[in-house]
């Protein structure tokens, strides 16, 4: 069994021993899929450029196509002459040595139970100083740079690796359409030496808490803005507590909230409002789960469960051809990019607003009625979950004259 988790689960580790004894429940959200894309689009344009980047996530991933698109790659560390991406590390937390483990491994690391791993999403030497950069593609809290211990870890990974004294690292925020916002902080050797320290205290309290929870105590958990989306959330006795509360006492813990609200412990309080949230979105999610498969009946004929839909999906090249026709071959190039959407030719238009003062709606309404007259609109089937009264089912036909009888 590894001694402390990777380099992402580390800063948890570290303010909350107990959680390295709690059983990972992973879990795939739309962000966490547009963040993903969205970093390996950033290293593939550092491995092969960025118009092949960018092609590659329009055969893979259209539907991201263009926050990629949109990113400033001037602005941020992809140069392949400077960086290299995905560099994989890991440390070993006995011989205080360190190692490279290859690029883009995906998480699949082959290491030793005394090692921890961790991959840097941008990795540089200059001057005889590691440049150490994590992209962040969303607005989730994050501790600063300076005290990260993601990012702390990795400087000294890659210092102890490559056999240098000082290292820069950045947390950057990429932001669609916008200046990306940067985060640094750089350490030099004693800065690496009280690292190591960390790590190898935080090494021994997770054996500890191994030892309590095997010995059938319950994990000592301490609560924070760390605890938020943590893969062991839905075992972790903070949090069951915490959703039994909200479900039995919500104006109990409004007001714990609401007393915490002074200049010593606005950060507890803001922290607890956090998981809260959180937990929230852990009671959705399994309610959503539940309802997936068994309808809720809310009463009054309203149920919360899975409904029909379709969606419209258009035709990339006959919609080309429908833009062109109306508004011209620059308004098509910006509207279709081989995958169109309704919100895409809207962009479009708006440039056509400004030129001549056509407002957006009809023009947009235009364009999708002779789009589907040209058979550019498929309707695709979905599901959704939502409240709704469901149809009455239709009646049986009568046999032999006798009145079909009523279903329940």
């Amino acid at each position: 069994m590894r001694e402390l988790p990777s380099a992402s689960g580390l800063h948890r580790a570290v303010h909350c021993p107990g959680s390295t004894t709690l059983p990972r429940v992973d879990s795939e959200t739309e962000a966490a899929s547009r963040g993903q894309v969205l970093h390996k689009f950033l290293a593939d344009c550092a491995a092969m450029g960025h118009t092949a980047a960018l092609a590659l996530v329009l055969e893979q991933t259209p539907e991201y196509h263009q926050a990629c698109a949109a990113l400033p790659l001037d602005l941020l560390p992809v140069d392949p002459s400077r960086f290299r991406p995905e560099v994989a590390l890991a440390y070993d937390l006995e011989t205080g040595e360190a190692r490279e483990l290859g690029q883009n491994l995906e998480r699949r690391y082959d290491i030793r139970d005394t090692e921890v791993p961790g991959a840097i999403d941008v990795l540089g030497i200059e001057n005889e100083t590691a440049l150490v950069a994590d992209f962040k593609t969303g607005w989730a809290e994050l501790p600063p740079a300076r005290v990260n211990m993601q990012l702390r870890f990795l400087a000294l990974a890659a210092c102890r690796a490559y056999g240098l004294t000082r290292a820069k690292v950045a947390i950057i925020r990429t932001r669609d359409d916008r200046t990306p916002w940067f985060d640094e902080a750089e350490f030099g050797p004693e800065d690496l030496m009280a690292i190591e320290e960390q790590l190898l205290a935080a090494r021994d309290q997770a054996a500890a808490e191994r030892a309590r929870v095997a010995a059938g105590a319950a994990p000592n958990v301490r609560t924070g803005l760390w605890c938020v989306h943590g893969p062991g959330r839905p075992h972790c006795p903070a949090y069951v507590q915490l959703v039994a509360r909200m479900a039995t006492q919500p104006g109990d813990v409004a007001d714990e909230i609401r007393a915490r609200l002074t200049p010593e412990l606005a950060a507890r309080a803001y922290a607890q409002l956090k998981m809260a949230k959180d937990a929230l979105e852990l009671v959705e999610g399994a309610l959503r789960g539940w309802a997936g498969e068994h309808p809720i009946d809310l009463g009054d004929g309203l149920f919360y469960g899975p409904v029909a839909t379709e969606k419209k999906s258009l035709d990339g090249d006959k919609t080309f051809a429908v833009v062109e026709k109306l508004h011209g071959r620059d308004i098509a190039d910006l509207a279709v990019e081989r995958a169109a959407s309704q919100a895409s030719i809207k962009r479009a238009l708006e440039i056509v607003r400004h030129r001549s003062g056509v407002k957006v709606a009809p023009a947009l309404r235009q364009v999708l009625e002779e789009l589907e007259a040209a058979g550019g609109v498929v309707m695709r089937p979905g599901v959704s979950l939502r409240e709704h009264k469901p149809k009455p089912a239709a009646l049986p036909a009568a046999v032999d004259g006798a009145p079909a009888a009523a279903t329940p």
